[in-house]
């Protein structure tokens, strides 16, 4: 068996353990230079280690393992917004060199799993964590609620799981601990996942809304009727 190579880096985390429905370890990531990525839509860093997800925690640490060689590096991730893969990590030019150094032709994307290892201390809110319902629930939850229910629509994606970072950013904003639902809808003929945190009474929404200034984000409030036309577009999707 190879021997794995471990970059050893230090940082001060809380070790927790991480219960998800997705079982990271199961799939099978592919790593990019971030280079690949324009740089307008990530904040650069000079940190080794920094890996940009669009699916994954931030400031959460796994261990990624090279498929083929066995190399394995830590890394923590912060966020990135966009609309190529989920399952796309991001690496440093130097990190990205790292793993690619022992293969023997030039390569351009590396084939990662990745195993949880720890939050970092400067996550405050790792025990604070969102409820996601999956697309194909989402509807039947939304039918039950309230007729008089407002949502705050904080995203349109063309793969639901890039707005994984964007909730994360906004659990504490978003207060009252919503449900985040996902629904499948048609935009100028174009298919997208919305995500809506919800249900809230329409003087919550508002008071939320203006509070943090959400509209200048390009995040609004929907009522409960334009949800619905939503939901009746995304099952139109569905019969096609």
């Amino acid at each position: 068996m190879k021997r794995f190579f471990i970059v050893i880096l230090v940082f001060e985390v809380s070790f927790l353990l991480i219960s998800q429905e997705l079982d990271i370890s199961k799939i099978k990531f592919s790593g990019l230079s971030i280079k690949s990525l324009p740089e307008e839509i990530y904040e650069s860093s000079s940190c080794y280690n920094i890996a940009y997800s669009s699916i994954l925690p931030a400031d959460a640490i796994y261990i990624a393992e090279d498929t083929v060689t066995g190399k394995e590096a830590i890394i923590q991730i912060s966020p990135v917004n966009t609309d190529s893969s989920p399952y796309i990590i991001y690496l440093t030019e130097k990190q990205f060199q790292f793993f690619t150094s022992t293969y023997e032709k030039s390569i351009d994307f590396l084939t990662l799993n990745l195993t949880f290892l720890a939050w970092s201390k400067k996550n405050k809110n790792y025990s604070k964590k969102p409820k996601i319902i999956s697309p194909d629930k989402s509807y039947e939850r939304i039918l039950k609620n309230s007729n008089d229910s407002s949502y705050i629509q904080i995203g349109s994606f063309s793969f639901y799981q890039n707005g994984y970072s964007l909730i994360t950013e906004l659990l504490d904003i978003l207060s009252l601990t919503p449900d985040f639902y996902i629904i499948k809808s048609k935009v100028n003929d174009k298919y997208l996942y919305k995500i809506l945190a919800g249900p809230y009474s329409q003087s919550d929404a508002s008071d939320i809304m203006i509070n943090n200034k959400l509209k200048e984000r390009n995040i609004f409030i929907k009522n409960y009727s334009s949800v619905i036309e939503d939901i009746k577009s995304g099952i139109e999707i569905s019969r096609e």
